[in-house]
């Protein structure tokens, strides 16, 4: 019942993982329905964060966190409830997140609702997902000085442009 990849039976497809004390830990199904590798954080349904979490690992929050999150990559689960900055190289959102959305490769999940500025390299909005913001790409010129990490953007050139 509680064994390493076996499916919880009232759960679908979610798979146990042995949590602290003996207990399990479902997680949320980031990409093959498992726990982070490599022996990453799990902030579970039932648990509220009032403050920030920094890592060098992987997060995955099913949870809700009242708070800035920064780590090397972030899953927000569909039960996931997050109100601050969200600061990552790679992410998933598939719940909820209100606040700056800040990642080197971002993707937003169908039953994802974003509000706030993102500031992505490489960035994929599933159809069903609801955005409300600024959205930009990230400068790959890190490090330039002031404003490294903001955008210029060119206006679109059409046939009917003059040069």
């Amino acid at each position: 019942m509680f064994g390493k990849g076996d499916p919880s039976p009232d759960s679908g497809d979610s798979r146990q993982t042995p949590g602290p004390s003996g207990s399990s830990v479902t997680s949320g199904g980031f990409s093959a329905n498992k726990a982070p590798a490599g022996g990453g954080s799990v902030i579970s349904s039932d648990l509220k964060v009032v403050g920030n979490l920094e890592s060098t690992g992987d997060i995955e929050i099913d949870g809700s966190v009242e708070g800035d999150i920064k780590s090397r990559s972030v899953t927000v689960g569909a039960s996931a409830n997050i109100k601050g900055t969200v600061d990552s190289e790679s992410m998933v959102i598939h719940g909820t997140v209100s606040g700056q959305v800040r990642g080197d490769l971002v993707r937003i999940m169908g039953s994802a609702t974003v509000t706030g500025n993102i500031a992505y390299q490489t960035l994929s909005v599933e159809e069903g997902a609801a955005v409300e913001g600024e959205i930009r790409r990230k400068d790959s010129h890190k490090g330039a000085g002031a404003g490294a990490g903001d955008t210029k953007v060119a206006p679109i050139k059409t046939g009917t442009d003059s040069d």
